[in-house]
Formats: structure tokens, sequence, C-alpha cells
């Protein structure tokens, strides 16, 4: 009798653990696919997304340029995608540097400053506001930097009230 009981039992684990691995291979299958088809379009990877694997490797190890993936999409050029918070937000560290010792914050900023089409400026300042959002950190960044910043969105380039109130905070 304790036999069969033992059985059940263990019968009936069995079940849950296999319908709890089932859940999380969904789980993680639909995750893969979002993670592919952010990356395809952020990076701009159709009919290359075999690359994506590689790309998405780069959340916790450089590129051969010693770029995070933090810091590509920092430098990269292009309309900012509502995706984007979901690739950041999965970076590992979003203070992590480069070989050149920025954080993708200070890339962003030094894009924004040296920005001479409307377009750039819009897109660095929206990404400015995604990394300021999620925690990036500004205590590193130097003053004149931070300057800079407030100038360009003071002068009526950005309407973010808050990236101005963040900035200032910063400043002091």
């Amino acid at each position: 009798m304790a036999s069969d009981e033992l059985e059940d039992s263990l019968v009936e684990s069995i079940e849950i653990g296999v319908e709890e691995l089932e859940w999380m291979m969904e789980e993680l299958t639909e995750e893969h696919e979002e993670w592919t088809s952010t990356i395809t379009a952020m990076f701009d990877l159709k009919g290359y997304e075999y690359k994506v694997e590689e790309h998405i490797s780069w959340l916790y190890k450089p590129n051969r340029d010693g770029n995070f993936l933090i810091h590509e999409w920092a430098y990269g050029d292009g309309e900012v995608l509502a995706d984007d918070p979901f690739v950041v937000g999965k970076t590992i560290d979003i203070n992590c540097k480069n070989r050149e010792g920025l954080i993708a914050l200070e890339v962003v900023i030094s894009k924004l400053m040296g920005a001479e089409e409307e377009e750039i400026r819009k897109e660095s300042i929206e990404k400015l506001g995604i990394l300021l959002g999620i925690g990036a950190d500004l205590t590193g960044i130097g003053i004149g930097m931070i300057q800079a910043v407030l100038y360009i969105l003071e002068a009526g380039y950005g309407q973010e009230k808050s990236l101005i109130d963040s900035l200032k905070a910063h400043r002091l």
C-alpha cells in the first residue's frame, strides 16, 4: 500500500514538474522571439537574423570594438523605437564602460552636444530620457557635460522638464 502511495506521489510530482517546464519553455520562447524582433529592428538586421544572437551576447560581453549592447544602442542612428526601453532595461549594467571608458549616457550626451541635425538632437534627447529613467548614473559625468546638456534643453531643443530638473539636481 505504501509503495502505491509513493508511486502516485512520484507520478504527481513528475506531472507538475513537466507542466512547469512546459510553461517556462513557452515564456522563454516568447522572450526569445521578442529579443529577435527587437534586435532585428533596432540594428536593421532584416535578412541577417543569424547575427541577433551575437548582438544579444553584447549584453554581458563587449564586441570587437569594445562596446556593449548599450553602447551600440547609444551610438546608433535612427529613430528611437518603442522597444528600446526593453533592450536598455535588460542591460546587466547600465553604467558599464566601453573600451574608451565611456558609459552609454556619456555617449548620448556627446552625440547630443555635437548634433547639427534636429532629428539627431531629438533622438539623443529621447535616449537621454530613457537612460535617466532606468537609473543611469550622472555622478561620474563632468559638470561641463551636464551644463552643456542643460543649455541645449533649455534653449528649446527639448521640452523635457523632468530631464532638466534631473540634470539641474546633479549640477549643484
